[in-house]
Formats: C-alpha cells, sequence, structure tokens
C-alpha cells in the first residue's frame, strides 16, 4: 500500500517536518527529494520507526505519548490519497481476471479510508495487515516487529488468503525491504519493484532482487498484463 498504492512519502515527510518544528527538530528541514528519501530508508532500514524521529533530531521516547497523540490529529487533517493512474491500474488487474491481496504493515483502519473514497475497497480479494501481524506475535509472545517486513511472514499468509501458490504470483513493491520479503531458497512470486514510492533508485530496486523495474503505473499494467498472457 504505501509508496505503491498510496502516496504516502509526500505525507510521511510533511509529518515529521511537522515534528521537527514542534520538537527542536533540524532546523532548516531538508527538502523533499531522492537524497532525503534515501536517508529515510537508510534510518527505517537500521532502526526502524524510531531511527526516523532520530534522523530528524526529535527526542521520541521522551515525547512519545505527545508524539502518538499529534501522528493521530495529522492524520485526521492530511489524507493519505492514491497514487494518480494506481485506481485505474488496479482496475485493469481485476479485469483480467486477477486475485488482488495487500501485504501492508499499516493497520487496515488506516487503509481503508482512502481506498473508500476511490471506490477500490471492494476490488481486494485478501488483506494482510499490522492487524495480522499483532495477532501472530501475540500468539509467539514476539514483539510485532519482529515479523514484519522483511520477515516473510506477511508474504506467505497473504498467498494463503489468496489460495495463490508463490510462483504463480506477483509482488509489487517500493522499496528494498519490501523486495527482500520475497526472497527465499524455494518457490517465489515475480518480483516487480516501482520508483514512484519510498525508493527511486532502479539500481537498488534491482539489487534488492526486484525482476522488473516500471516507473508508471501503465507500465505496471504492461507488465502484469504480459505476465498474465504466459500463465
Amino acid at each position: 500500500m504505501d509508496g505503491t498504492c498510496l502516496d504516502t512519502p509526500h505525507v510521511q515527510y510533511l509529518w515529521l517536518r511537522q515534528t521537527a518544528a514542534k520538537y527542536g527538530g533540524l532546523d532548516p528541514f531538508p527538502a523533499f527529494d531522492a537524497g532525503f528519501l534515501n536517508k529515510y530508508n537508510d534510518w527505517l532500514g537500521r532502526k526502524r520507526m524510531p531511527g526516523l524521529y532520530e534522523m530528524i533530531g526529535v527526542d521520541f521516547p521522551g515525547n512519545r505519548d505527545a508524539i502518538h497523540h499529534d501522528y493521530d490529529m495529522f492524520n485526521q487533517t492530511h489524507p493519505i490519497e492514491t497514487v494518480p493512474g494506481m485506481p485505474e491500474a488496479i482496475v485493469a488487474f481485476k479485469g483480467l481476471g486477477l486475485r488482488i491481496g495487500v501485504n501492508t504493515t499499516k493497520s487496515r483502519r488506516s487503509i481503508m479510508a482512502p481506498l473508500s473514497r476511490n471506490g477500490l475497497d471492494s476490488m481486494f480479494d485478501a488483506y494482510v495487515t499490522e492487524d495480522d501481524i499483532h495477532a501472530m506475535a501475540e500468539m509467539r509472545r514476539l514483539p510485532k516487529t519482529e515479523l514484519a517486513k522483511p520477515h516473510g511472514f506477511s508474504a506467505g499468509r497473504i498467498l494463503e488468503k489468496l489460495g495463490v501458490a508463490a510462483e504463480h504470483a506477483v509482488a509489487v513493491e517500493d522499496d528494498t525491504i519490501g523486495i527482500t520479503t520475497y526472497r527465499n531458497d524455494g518457490p517465489r512470486p515475480f518480483v516487480v519493484g516501482v520508483t514512484w514510492g519510498f525508493e527511486p533508485d532502479a539500481g537498488r530496486l534491482r539489487e534488492a532482487g526486484a525482476d522488473e523495474i516500471v516507473r508508471t503505473p501503465d507500465e505496471l499494467v504492461a507488465v502484469i498484463r504480459g505476465l498474465a498472457r504466459q500463465g
């Protein structure tokens, strides 16, 4: 969802800029560009979400409750929109007779609003979200971060819910963490990396394991159509 179907990078940038201004972080705040996204991906990959606040110079542990409250308020006033062209792409996938699933670390509640606004909530056949990850982590008595991407739990679970074998599936991801989720020694989906999300560098997406790189939703539709013809 994030960065692939939903235009999350820009909203995350606005959130971090607002938080830095309120809690004494970076000033001036860096511009939104490929350099910012590279730093974002680096800190997120090494230290997860708390690392993003460290990146912008904000004391997250000391302001945890206040930041969580601010984030809830921010989401109410900054709704995430879909990436231009992706609603049409999703409709095209359904027109090919494909089963479509969502594999995200966001909560189901948080992604349903933008999907509903665009009439897409009925397009997906299965969901794996933060709620599934949290439930399994509790069952295994693990921190939920242990089962989040790039752990393969969510990838395996969405394939189970869809009833699709890995070798007959296509995964669409916008960053290296998502792509490495599908790296394994056994059967795996064909992985498409998109450059309009959190990782704009096609080379990095390819190095992470993407089988194909696309730069627009129209290109994504063309790739999926080609794979569907191959069976």
